[in-house]
Parts: structure tokens; sequence; C-alpha cells
């Protein structure tokens, strides 16, 4: 497997500083069911009442953050000559009983279980410390709405 660097530019288009990127996800014939499209790519993904196949929009948040930072603890790791086997990132999250439009907790946990405590701790913190996706739900960055409506109504 090749490393990312040795990757095509486009591959990771939208995604360096500077840019932008973004997805789009359209409704199908199946209450509850979605299709999510980037960079000419989909996959499906399913509401809460929808049909349960599909990873949910929470499944795929936490896939993000899971994604963002073992690639984090990928390149890090290696500057850092930390050993990565069985590297993992697991991320959970609770929603808050007394207001379901918010979570009460988002645990993301770093396991590097060849790796000694000081060079673990050393890749967790540059991963905290560059990961877009971490720093935006953890600051509460900026969200804004449009609203795109059919002319004159």
């Amino acid at each position: 497997m090749s490393h990312p660097s040795a990757m095509p530019a486009d591959r990771f288009a939208g995604t360096a500083s500077g840019t932008s990127a973004e997805v789009r996800a359209t409704l199908t014939a199946t209450p509850g069911r979605y299709v999510v499209a980037t960079r000419g790519r989909h996959l499906v993904t399913d509401a809460i009442q929808g049909p349960g196949e599909a990873p949910s929009a929470t499944e795929l948040l936490l896939s993000s953050l899971a994604g963002c930072g073992i690639g984090n603890v990928e390149r890090h790791g290696a500057d850092l000559g930390a050993d990565l086997t069985d590297a993992s990132v697991a991320v959970t999250a609770e929603r808050d009983p007394d207001d379901v439009t918010r979570f009460l907790d988002i645990a993301i946990v770093v396991a590097l279980p060849h790796t000694a405590e000081a060079t673990a701790r050393a890749v967790t913190d540059r991963f905290t410390a560059t990961c877009p996706l971490y720093n935006t739900v953890r600051r509460g960055g900026p969200v804004r709405v449009l609203v795109e409506h059919a002319p004159g109504h």
C-alpha cells in the first residue's frame, strides 16, 4: 500500500489548508434512506427512523473523527518512531437525555498497544493539535445554514 503522500494530489481535494470540501445528501425512494456524494463517490446512510441497514449520520460523524484520528496517528506515529502494530482509534458518543439535539459526551480512545506511554501521548497530542475535525467539534466551530428555494416562492 502506498503512503498517502504518494497519492495523486486530487486524492485530497477539498481537505488541504485553505481549500473547501462539499458533500451532498439526497433523498431516495425509501423513507429514511439517503445517498451522500462527494468527488463522484457515493455512500448510503439511514436515518434513525429509516431501514437501519446503513450507517446513521451519528455513525458517519464518529467515523470521520476516527478516520481523521487514525490518519494522524499513522503520520505522527511514523514521524515519532512509534510501533503502530494494532494501532486504532475508537470514537463513542452518548446522546444527552435532556437535550436530544446534542451529545452529552464524545470520547476518542487512541490505542497504541505496542508504544511507550510518552510516545503514545506525543502522537495523541499531535493528533489533537492538527486534526481539523476534532478541533471543530471540540471548539464548537461555526456552522452556517443556507436555504435554497424555488424562485418567486
